[in-house]
């Protein structure tokens, strides 16, 4: 199949498939591939290799999740190594309102709505759509087109990684940690993150958080935790801008007891279903998310109880690119199915 998610009409809001295809390949145009086997599912799409054929090349301003650009693999590497959810991302400065457009279309597919999520609703039931909405907050900020938020937020942004750790919700930690090129300039975005959400009508508590040099929480309708937005220094010294749900995820963002670098369980196995010496950067765990959607009561609401037959029968998403060739790039996606039966 072809696809073309950049032939859109200028100014349209990337939505359902099309947006999905435009997050896997970065907007450009893919001859895209569907191989189903008796225990999985993959998805491959090869697009021409942009610039120097380094991935999410610096400075193109196409965002692809999945990518074969080093920053990504790194960024990868670098998260918590008993995540369930892990994202590495390139040159997030060059790319991140492009990515934000893109998380919008995964929430219009999910069934949300892309103008629902950008204004929760004010109700206290947590539901998918509130939800989604208050994680978009402040990434709609930091993902701005202005030239304010070029200045305060993308100019100092380097490679980014989403996680999430923990099999309840007791235990859950979950952040975006994102390495800056400029310790100053992170530093102050802290409170101007936090400002822009309390314009918005968010909530400020003071916090705390050892090895940071900046830190505040947000609380944030529809989320059931504060956000902490917090700068401060992994174990090598590098300064890291961490959006964390409580203080544990980000202790954890900028120092956690293992990596995916290090021979990571989920790593490994994302490797295997990829193939073709594809280095993973993405990975979700199925069964652990229905898991924590039932503890909070989330399997109910219409958005996912619609689809969660088709949730259990997946165990596993891998994701990763690689250069096919000097002009050719392949970004794979792999479903791991349940056996039948199981």
């Amino acid at each position: 199949v072809y696809a073309n998610p950049a032939a859109a009409p200028a100014g349209a809001a990337p939505q359902g498939a099309g947006g999905l295809l435009g997050l896997l390949t970065g907007g450009q145009e893919a001859n895209v591939s569907l191989i189903a086997t008796t225990g999985s599912l993959a998805l491959d799409a090869d697009t021409l290799a942009s610039g120097s054929g380094s991935g999410s090349a610096a400075g193109s301003g196409s965002a692809s999740l999945l990518s074969s650009d080093p920053e990504a693999a790194q960024s990868f590497g670098e998260l918590p190594g008993e995540s369930w959810l892990a994202v590495g991302l390139g040159h997030l400065g060059t790319s991140i309102a492009a990515d934000v457009r893109g998380l919008h279309a995964l929430a219009s597919l999910a069934g949300s709505g892309g103008a629902g999520v950008e204004a929760p609703p004010s109700a206290s039931t947590l539901n998918v759509k509130s939800l989604l909405g208050a994680m978009l907050a402040p990434l709609d900020v930091l993902g701005s087109p202005s030239a304010a938020a070029k200045r305060d937020f993308a100019a100092w942004m380097g490679a980014a990684g989403i996680f999430a750790t923990g099999a309840s919700l007791l235990e859950l930690k979950a952040a975006i940690v994102i390495s800056s090129k400029n310790p100053a300039l992170s530093r102050a975005a802290v409170a101007k993150l936090a400002g822009a959400l309390s314009h918005s009508g968010g909530s400020l508590r003071k916090v705390s958080i050892p090895g940071t040099d900046a830190a505040v929480g947000v609380a944030l309708s529809g989320l059931p935790v504060v956000l902490d937005i917090a700068d401060g220094r992994d174990a090598a010294g590098h300064t890291k801008f961490v959006l964390g749900f409580g203080e544990a995820s980000v202790e954890d963002a900028l120092r956690p007891t293992s990596v995916m670098s290090q021979g990571a369980a989920p790593r490994t196995a994302a490797a295997a279903a990829l193939g073709e010496g594809i280095q993973p950067s993405a990975i979700l765990d199925f069964p652990t998310v229905l898991t924590l959607l039932e503890g909070i009561g989330l399997t109910e609401d219409p958005t996912i109880s619609k689809v969660l037959p088709y949730l259990r029968a997946i165990t596993t998403l891998s994701g990763g690119g690689r250069e096919a060739s000097p002009e050719v790039q392949r970004f794979r996606l792999v479903l791991g199915l349940q056996r039948a039966g199981a």
